[in-house]
């Protein structure tokens, strides 16, 4: 009895100094830190939790505290959140914070070592995979003349590109291009779907914007509402490309992303601890008012004539190393999809008046829906 009692306590004594390091751990660095006011214990857990206001929250702190200010998830999980310009602009040009946090680790079911369950689905992946893998190899590429060997220079799909990828010199394993096709599929469905959901609400309650989208539109094909789009004509939808980006500013499909530090870093003459998670909070940079003019009205015309002198105060498909692959891609198949309804239906907003209710789920969503008014045009 008195051994187990001996054994409960030095357990216990462990698991105390384990819990009180964990909780002091890089106090150093988070000391100079501001944060908003906690719970003892639960810190700012309850003001974050919901996804309908952790917006409003992150974005009040983030004026409160100029861009750079941590929170506390419990005693534990601290998170650096920051919209603070030099600092985003030194985090994602870095290629030593190039680590996503342990959060995003609830996609790897799906993204990293399968799907959610290994059903048929993964099954027919990879037998497509194998097929064209099969079909590839036994493709001849080159074609002969009398003297001389030309060798053809087609532009491939994504997954031959893939197959005939090669990284330090070998081929990437059907497992490893399978994750890259869902990550791909995955990256560019909820996100393009939440843009354009947006741009048309944006569309609908700004009739002036409205107008010379479907002027541009009569410019390039006339009356003709079904043309035959190339990506030229996609290219020449220049003030429609501004109305996707200003939307992507108001409302960024992925309004926060994180980073992880991998090893001790410097910024500013302070060392950033490994293992220091970082939010990254481009709905709050987006909505500055020092690199956007009136930041809560949306104005395409802002994207007319821009500089380039502060790339990262406009981050929607993330900046540097780790910038979204997809998103010239992302523009072109928003274009499309926008420019051919702006041909059918003239939009007009809702009746009552519709206001958003944003939350920030795995994108940025409505939770009272997107509602606005179709009139098909004749």
């Amino acid at each position: 009895m008195i051994t187990a009692l001996i054994l409960l306590l030095v357990a216990l004594v462990a698991l105390g100094i384990w819990f009180y390091r964990l909780m002091n751990k890089n106090k150093s660095f988070y000391a100079n830190i501001p944060i908003p006011p906690t719970i003892p214990f639960f810190g700012n857990i309850f003001e974050v939790a919901s996804t309908k206001d952790v917006l409003d929250v992150l974005l009040k702190y983030a004026k409160n505290y100029e861009g750079i200010f941590k929170i506390h998830l419990g005693p534990i999980r601290k998170v650096l959140v920051v919209s603070d310009y030099k600092f985003l602009e030194f985090v994602l040009s870095s290629t030593k914070i190039l680590n996503k946090p342990y959060d995003y680790n609830f996609l790897r079911p799906w993204l990293g070592t399968g799907l959610l369950t290994s059903d048929g689905r993964k099954s027919a992946e990879m037998s497509v995979i194998a097929k064209r893998r099969k079909e590839l190899e036994n493709k001849k590429k080159e074609i002969h003349d009398t003297h001389n060997t030309v060798v053809t220079k087609n532009k491939k799909v994504f997954l031959d590109l893939l197959l005939e990828a090669t990284v330090d010199g070998k081929p990437l394993t059907q497992e490893e291009i399978r994750e890259e096709v869902d990550t791909f599929m995955f990256e560019g469905h909820d996100t393009i779907a939440s843009a354009i959901s947006f741009a048309l609400f944006s569309i609908a309650n700004h009739p002036n914007v409205q107008k010379r989208i479907y002027e541009e539109q009569h410019a390039l094909f006339g009356e003709n509402k079904n043309p035959v789009i190339t990506y030229a004509s996609l290219q020449s939808m220049k003030y429609l490309e501004q109305v996707i980006k200003e939307t992507l500013r108001l409302y960024p499909s992925v309004p926060f992303y994180g980073r992880q530090t991998k090893e001790a870093v410097e910024y500013n003459g302070t060392i950033i601890p490994e293992g220091i998670t970082i939010l990254i909070l481009a709905f709050g940079i987006h909505r500055n008012s020092k690199y956007f003019e009136e930041p809560e009205k949306f104005n395409p015309d802002r994207f007319e004539n821009v500089d380039g002198k502060t790339p990262y105060a406009y981050i929607p498909f993330s900046a540097g190393p780790r910038n979204c692959i997809g998103q010239k891609f992302a523009m072109l198949e928003m274009k499309s999809t926008l420019s051919k309804i702006i041909r059918h239906f003239e939009l007009g907003p809702a009746i009552p008046q519709h206001k958003l209710q944003l939350a920030a789920e795995s994108v940025l969503k409505s939770i009272n829906g997107i509602k606005i008014g179709l009139k098909k045009r004749f």
